[in-house]
């Protein structure tokens, strides 16, 4: 399993690679880029004047998030409603005799818990990356005759970056394990620059057996 997991990592980032390198074989504007810059000896490199608007909607948009986006929704739907339909198949069984155990229900909570979080990641992404494609496509299909004020412009990039930074807020506070992981981080610093000696397995033991409580009520 860690193999097949290392493997599909490795096949996500050269594939990744692969397409980055699509405006550097010729999906780009260099030629206008040069010909508005040839009066100068100084080459002005601008990524809204190198990097074509086509390349950003139907490559970048449409192919490489719009697609995904909504796969992975749908896929989300489908295990939704799987989870759904196995809890009600389970209380059912329950309310007319001995059925699934606590176990298996407690399963089926936590996986739901699971893709509720991966859920939330994915509507964020979409949130925060949605505006900026959106204006792409209006300055594209719009032809020249409408135009984004730069503002806006700024306002979408910034939520595109936004977006990285709220991700590790999600997982801390949607997933027990990453939370663990932070609390352990955290203590160790913390420690480390009240005093010098590092802090014992026992303190972070019971800092992250006390959060875990508090998770489980």
């Amino acid at each position: 399993m860690e193999r097949h997991s290392w493997l599909a990592v490795a096949l996500c980032w050269a594939v990744a690679i692969i397409m980055s390198f699509t405006p550097v074989l010729g999906w780009n504007d260099q030629p206008a880029a040069n010909s508005s810059s040839s009066s100068s000896s100084v080459l002005v490199c601008r990524f809204t004047a190198v990097i074509s608007k086509s390349y950003l909607v139907y490559f970048t948009f449409f192919l490489c998030n719009l697609l995904p986006l909504s796969t992975m929704a749908l896929l989300y739907c489908g295990i939704f409603c799987a989870i759904r339909r196995r809890l009600g198949r389970d209380k059912q069984r329950g309310s007319r005799g001995p059925g699934a155990g606590p176990e298996s229900r407690g399963y089926l909570k936590r996986e739901r818990r699971l893709a509720a979080s991966l859920a939330l990641v994915l509507a964020l992404f979409a949130l925060s990356w949605l505006p900026l494609h959106v204006i792409n496509c209006v300055e594209y299909f719009g032809g020249g005759a409408v135009t984004v004020p730069v503002a806006g412009v700024y306002v979408g990039i910034l939520l595109t970056h936004a977006n990285s930074a709220v991700n590790p807020v999600v997982y801390a506070f949607r997933i027990p394990k990453v939370k663990q992981g932070y609390l352990r981080m955290w203590s160790r610093v913390v420690a480390r620059r009240g005093s010098n000696q590092p802090p014992s397995s026992q303190s972070l033991d019971i800092v992250v057996s006390s959060h875990d409580q508090i998770d489980k009520c």
